[in-house]
């Protein structure tokens, strides 16, 4: 009898345990192509928000995964609030009120805050300044595109820029407005905000953004850091300032930010990445 021959009698007598080990093996082989598929789509959607402008993130002590999560791929939720004095002490003389440099200003070539806890139909709304798309990039160096419309003004209080997803999956094109909610979907509905520009898709978390100027962000309920005495509706009361609509911005000391992304510069002797170290451990001995 051939060698097959007898692997066919000695599977056909013992039928019920060759299925089970053929079931087995197809589902251990399953299981291994399952594993490699998913760590693949989990590394590209992870990559996919690297390479955007910046080389650290900084944000109230706790989970490091936790601040990423909620700056980076814009999930999650905050961790804790930092002062807008710290947020300072990255920004050269000419950007602060007291004419001096901050203390890691000279590490800092580039500082943008962020300020989260609001959205708008499921999708993440972030508060931050020009300098998101001014300053920052994507890819290699490569600067934001509109498809429509612009970054808003430092003097748009009420101004908006909308991710590529944001825009198709809502139907929202410049000119039109809505008003996100505070804290959830179901939360309270803040002011309305005006598209002034709709980004190109880059495949990032940016995609996903509903970005709004923050001075306009500051100016919601909810939004300010109480002080003793504090009225909400002094803060909304008509300001003098000319091309602001009429409001004044939040004072500095009622002022908080979630997390700063910050692009380091390039100190005497030191590429980037190693002041971005050192600038971690100073941040983190302060």
């Amino acid at each position: 009898m051939s060698l097959f021959g007898i692997a066919w009698r000695t599977i056909r007598q013992r039928l019920l345990t060759s299925l089970l080990t053929s079931l087995s093996l197809a589902l251990g082989v399953a299981l291994v192509v399952a594993t490699l598929v998913t760590g693949g789509v989990v590394k590209q959607a992870f990559e996919s928000g690297s390479g955007l402008g910046y080389n650290m993130i900084v944000g109230a002590k706790g989970s490091p995964l936790q601040l990423v999560l909620n700056s980076v791929y814009l999930i999650s939720k905050p961790i804790e609030n930092i002062s807008w004095d710290f947020y300072q002490q990255f920004l050269p003389a000419a950007q602060r009120p007291d004419g001096t440099d901050g203390t890691f200003a000279a590490s800092t070539k580039t500082a943008v805050p962020i300020c989260m806890g609001d959205y708008f139909r499921g999708f993440r709304v972030i508060g931050t300044n020009t300098a998101y798309f001014d300053r920052l990039t994507i890819g290699a160096g490569e600067p934001f595109r509109f498809v429509s419309g612009r970054n808003f003004r430092d003097e748009e209080f009420y101004g908006s820029v909308l991710g590529a997803t944001v825009a198709a999956n809502l139907g929202l094109r410049v000119g039109d407005a809505f008003a996100p909610t505070h804290g959830a979907d179901d939360g309270k509905v803040h002011d309305p905000f005006t598209v002034t520009g709709v980004l190109a898709r880059t495949d990032t978390p940016v995609d996903r953004g509903v970005f709004v100027n923050m001075e306009g962000f500051y100016l919601q309920d909810g939004h300010a850091k109480p002080l003793d005495g504090d009225d909400e509706s002094d803060r909304r009361k008509t300001g003098s300032a000319a091309g602001l609509a009429g409001h004044e911005p939040l004072p500095f000391e009622q002022r908080e930010v979630t997390a700063l992304l910050l692009d380091t510069a390039s100190l005497p002797g030191l590429p980037a990445e190693l002041t971005a170290m050192g600038l971690r451990t100073a941040i983190n001995e302060g």
